[in-house]
């Protein structure tokens, strides 16, 4: 009988984790929106927003990712940003005007990285630290 060392990225799992993609950009977008909309803050900002959008929808699905996974594996984090960013680029160019802009790009593909790499090297649990209580002789 054979045992697996490592667990490898399942289909079930990346599918998961692309659904939870999905549903923190739609709640995301939607409470931004609702806060940008009360806010009176001009279209400059609309570009962080979606930045930080980007990057915490990557950090957030990555967890899911790593959790349902059950280890940390630097390598599925970054394997599922990679599939990420193609499936986020495809469908941006096919939503819009069949062309890159290279600041989006580089914008999606550095936001998306970044949230993934995030995702996969923060632990699960921090671990408590122990401090040793000493007792002190102040002698004078």
């Amino acid at each position: 009988m054979q045992k697996s060392v490592g667990t490898s990225l399942g289909l079930r799992m990346l599918v998961r984790a692309l659904c939870s993609y999905v549903l923190s950009a739609f709640l995301l977008l939607v409470f931004a929106s609702f806060l940008l909309s009360r806010s009176d803050v001009g279209s400059h900002v609309l570009g962080y927003v979606s930045s930080v959008i980007s990057f915490l929808t990557a950090f957030l699905s990555t967890r899911l990712l790593l959790r349902s996974q059950k280890s940390q594996s630097l390598f599925s984090s970054m394997l599922f940003g990679f599939i990420l960013v193609i499936l986020l680029l495809t469908l941006g160019y096919l939503a819009g005007e069949r062309s890159f802009n290279p600041s989006g790009v580089l914008s999606v593909v550095s936001f998306t990285f970044a949230g993934v790499l995030l995702g996969g090297l923060l632990p699960f649990r921090l671990s408590p630290r122990k401090f040793s209580h000493r007792l002190r002789n102040f002698s004078r």
